[in-house]
């Protein structure tokens, strides 16, 4: 039967169906495709290990310029600010949904009048929006499935090349002091090794909780992950990410139809998480006997007692951003030479965000978390329900893990992935997986 198709006067016009439908396969990718490929994952997972190195600078050389570090930087603000510029329409789209972040950018930035180093939190500063940037190149260009998958491979490859480390350079693999039988491979102390396994367990749960079912290739990673947190002796990553793993496989388990045993699963993961921050909380000496700390949380309570005397000091604004644990500033020398230790961060994301930016800056950042938590809430009844359960996860785990440690509100992976789930679950469809999906269902109309 002839299709009538409509010309551009509105006239119609006949045209005889084809006799036979033509299938053109597509060509297999060659050698240099397949090397761009290997080319790019690498990339990406060397930009995962300079973010997850980000979060605790080595005690010796605090504030200090590190020319490697910032070299990096600014070949992944290159090069994402060119693929924005290729398609700054749709970036555009995305930067728009990204508000609340980009306020707290703009006060970030502002805090540069009252800092008491004005060249480190303009720098800081600078990195914070290149880090937006290129999180908003990687979302467009991959969605946040597929970097799931580069964080993945990013904390493996991390994983990996600190084995080789340890094994090759033992003297540089271990960590030092205290902790000298603690693995940190190629990062600079063991709790950001630690802090890496972790992104790489949330990552890991992000995937098994799409594919809705677990491979033995599954569990191998994630014993792996979970042996390397063993060998870190980074507790807070370690108790927290079998949490994470625990959660998960619980999760899938009650969606296969393993009901009872999921719950199981679940409870005990959650009774083992909620148990051990309250044992944190109240400082039982067996508990932290048993996880190899002290009733002062290595030492993080009279940190703590320090860092509240400053924060007194600047309670509104702060000393300005990146701009507190810096050798020669009078504060941070002080508290040094109270506790005899040169202290890298408060130990405490909270706390440490309160020295940088004030109470003020505490608030906002708790109203773009609860916003994001909102967000999380209202998915959790759409087609977005996995990326909401997963964001329950993300939430709850860095809230936790900020209890400790100083890992919110830096230019780290954390930060990525933060910015990430906000613009997958945004009420505007556009960007990212959706545009991905948008563009093969065209394709396949076509």
């Amino acid at each position: 039967m002839p299709l009538i198709h409509l010309s551009a006067t509105g006239q119609g016009q006949i045209a005889e169906p084809p006799a036979r439908l033509k299938v053109v396969l597509a060509p297999t990718p060659g050698p240099m495709s397949q090397a761009f490929t290997v080319f790019g994952a690498l990339f990406y997972s060397a930009a995962i290990l300079v973010l997850d190195s980000a979060g605790a600078p080595d005690d010796v050389d605090l504030g200090a310029f590190d020319p490697l570090n910032t070299l990096f930087h600014a070949i992944i603000l290159t090069g994402s600010a060119i693929y924005a510029l290729r398609h700054w329409r749709r970036i555009l789209g995305l930067l728009a949904g990204t508000a609340p972040f980009l306020l707290l950018l703009g006060f970030t930035l502002a805090s540069v009048l009252w800092s008491q180093s004005f060249e480190h939190t303009l720098r800081r500063s600078i990195g914070f929006g290149a880090l937006i940037v290129f999180t908003l190149y990687a979302y467009d260009r991959h969605g946040l499935r597929g970097f799931m998958r580069l964080a993945l491979l990013g904390a493996l490859l991390g994983a990996g090349a600190s084995l080789l480390e340890v094994l090759l350079r033992p003297t540089i693999g271990f960590d030092t002091g205290e902790y000298a039988n603690a693995v940190r491979g190629i990062y600079g102390v063991k709790n950001s090794f630690g802090a890496a396994l972790l992104d790489g367990m949330l990552a890991m749960s992000f995937l098994l909780l799409h594919q809705v079912r677990v491979r033995l290739r599954d569990i191998a990673i994630i014993l792996f992950l979970l042996a390397m947190l063993v060998l870190s002796r980074s507790t807070t990553s370690l108790l927290l990410s079998m949490a994470v793993a625990g959660v998960t496989l619980g999760i899938l388990l009650i969606r296969r139809g393993g009901g009872w045993l999921g719950v199981l699963m679940l409870a005990a993961s959650l009774g083992f998480g909620l148990a051990t921050i309250g044992f944190g909380f109240f400082g039982l000496e067996g508990i932290f006997e048993l996880i190899g700390k002290d009733q002062t949380l290595t030492g993080r309570v009279f940190i703590w007692q320090a860092v509240h005397r400053m924060i007194d000091e600047r309670p509104w604004l702060g000393w300005g951003f990146s701009a507190f644990w810096i050798q020669g500033a009078r504060p941070a020398e002080q508290i040094w030479q109270d506790l005899q230790w040169l202290v890298p961060h408060a130990h405490n994301a909270f706390l440490d965000i309160a020295l940088q930016l004030g109470w003020i800056g505490v608030t906002l950042i708790a109203l773009v978390a609860c916003a994001t938590l909102l967000r999380v809430l209202r998915a959790l009844g759409g087609p977005k329900r996995q990326v909401a359960i997963w964001g329950l996860i993300f939430l709850i785990t860095a809230t936790l893990y900020g209890y400790g440690e100083a890992a919110i509100y830096r230019v780290n992976l954390t930060m990525v992935l933060w910015i990430m789930l906000w613009l997958d679950l945004a009420p505007i469809r556009s960007g990212g997986d959706r545009l991905h999906a948008g563009i093969r269902t065209a394709g396949r109309m076509a």
